[in-house]
């Protein structure tokens, strides 16, 4: 990856171009790899917005940026110059920053003539204003792929602890736990495993626990830990469907062009807030065998301009690098809603999420839910954003016999067959979700242990006739869901299925 860097950077050079913007994670590797590049032929001068400038200058000047440059321009005398911008996100926000470098940037400047200056932009966004895209050109660095993460992994534990430390499985089994994260994390989270456990197995769970805790601390995404199939009841024609996506990863190979073509992008998700969306995210990652990597749409926005697209943006990026991976779109519909939405954001948002699955090559498994899909911009549903749309309605008598043994089994309730059978019918016609069997069954299990109550199906039918299912509490909003959901031809993920 270092060599790749660097040989853009010095096309760039070779090029003359007066203005690089070079975004990356990676920002110490870049400045490093820019000395290289520049150090015998141009004097290079860094600045940083928190440090300033790393040559003397006068103390009423060292915090203001455009009087400096300004001065160069006229009294100072460079020659092949490079001025190395970093940690530079609020650079433009003063207006004079621009103004300044575009006079030190102009072709007509007659300083340009004997004395040549490039400017490197290094953030980790895209913060050139309009008025310098015409003198600039940008490089955007993603996240090491998996093969540079093994290779970068091998190279730190060869040179730190011998060729013969570790075996060969492990140390791919560690860039496996560093994907999706930078050069610098890598190493610490490398060399802090290794130092404080014992053996490759120990050194692994460790390095699984940084990881998570790293993505978990940025906000944007997180990793969550998948479900077995058996704790999701219902769902029969879903876990069909994902069931035969895993049966194309099976039969196919990685890198075999016809795995891309055929794998499904995702499903879409909507319906019934408790009827367990979020629960069908975390068995499909189970079922598929992959990494469950979610983004809450609700922690993305940020009040700064341009910040929640960046946040979206480094959030994909992540997904890109630890792909092949399910990534769980959670609350999907905050990000795209329009409503009191003056600032545009919803709409940049949007046109950077279309493009990103129009353009993506990663094996990545989206699955977005949503509560409300009358607030989805119709551009995410039409026919090839989403493989499947489905939505999902309360559970009929077979679904909740299934979620019934589910949390009974969980609760340790003993409860038979026959039982469940009864507790399924007192809740017919009621309207119950998984969420509000969940809560029966729980308020059971309280009253048997706390009141010493030991019929369990009384107790149970109790608890069902002091609950107020998610019905009766939104019976309007409920039937108004299933009729739009039926009127759009959404499949209902519950309904059954024939197979082959």
């Amino acid at each position: 990856m270092k060599d790749s860097i660097k040989n853009l950077i010095e096309e760039k050079k070779r090029a003359k171009v007066p203005l690089l913007q070079i975004i990356t994670y990676e920002e110490d590797t870049v400045k490093r790899i820019v000395e290289q590049v520049f150090m015998q032929e141009y004097e290079i001068i860094h600045y940083d917005m928190l440090e300033g400038f790393d040559v003397p200058i006068e103390e009423t000047e060292a915090q203001d940026f455009s009087l400096t440059i300004n001065k160069w321009m006229y009294e100072l005398s460079f020659k092949n110059t490079v001025l190395v911008i970093s940690n530079s996100n609020r650079l433009f926000s003063d207006y004079r920053v621009e103004v300044s470098l575009k006079k030190l940037l102009e072709l007509d400047n007659p300083n340009m003539v004997s004395k040549p200056i490039m400017v490197i932009l290094i953030s980790d966004t895209n913060i050139l204003p309009a008025g310098l895209g015409r003198l600039s050109t940008t490089i955007e660095i993603p996240y090491m792929k998996r093969s540079e993460c093994v290779e970068y992994v091998k190279c730190l534990v060869r040179s730190t602890f011998g060729k013969n430390k570790f075996s060969k499985s492990f140390q791919n089994s560690a860039a496996e736990c560093c994907l999706g994260l930078t050069r610098a994390q890598t190493k610490m989270n490398i060399l802090e495993s290794c130092y404080l456990c014992k053996d490759e197995e120990d050194i692994l769970l460790h390095l699984r626990k940084l990881k998570v805790k790293a993505l978990n601390q940025t906000g944007l995404i997180s990793i969550e830990e998948p479900v077995e199939k058996n704790n999701l009841g219902g769902y029969d024609r879903l876990k069909a469907w994902v069931s035969d996506a895993k049966k194309i990863l099976d039969v196919t190979n990685n890198g075999d062009s016809m795995r891309q073509i055929l794998f499904p992008k995702g499903m879409l998700l909507v319906g019934v807030t408790g009827c367990g969306k979020s629960l069908c995210a975390k068995v499909s990652a189970n079922v598929l065998g992959l990494p469950l990597l979610r983004i809450d749409f609700g922690n993305l926005m940020n009040k700064y301009v341009g910040e929640t697209e960046k946040n979206l943006s480094n959030a994909l990026q992540i997904a890109e690098a630890i792909s092949p991976c399910v990534l769980w779109l959670d609350e999907f519909e905050k990000a795209f809603s329009s409503n009191d939405d003056s600032s545009g954001v919803s709409q940049r948002m949007l046109g950077k999420f279309l493009t990103w699955m129009q353009e993506h090559q990663a094996m990545i498994f989206t699955i977005a839910t949503v509560n409300n899909v009358s607030k989805l911009p119709a551009e995410l549903l039409r026919r090839g954003r989403f493989d499947k749309i489905y939505y999902v309605d309360l559970p009929n008598n077979n679904e909740r016999k299934e979620i019934v043994k589910i949390h009974s089994e969980k609760l340790q309730i003993d409860i038979s067959q026959k039982e469940i059978v009864t507790i399924s019918s007192e809740m017919e016609g009621g309207g119950y979700s998984g969420a509000d069997i969940e809560y029966i069954l729980k308020e059971a299990k309280r009253k048997m242990l706390v009141d010493g109550m030991d019929n369990v199906v009384k107790t149970i039918t109790t608890c069902i006739k002091e609950t107020n299912s998610i019905s009766k509490i939104m019976p309007v909003e409920i039937q108004s869901m299933r009729d739009e959901f039926k009127a759009r031809g959404f499949e209902n993920v519950n309904a059954a299925i024939a197979r082959r």
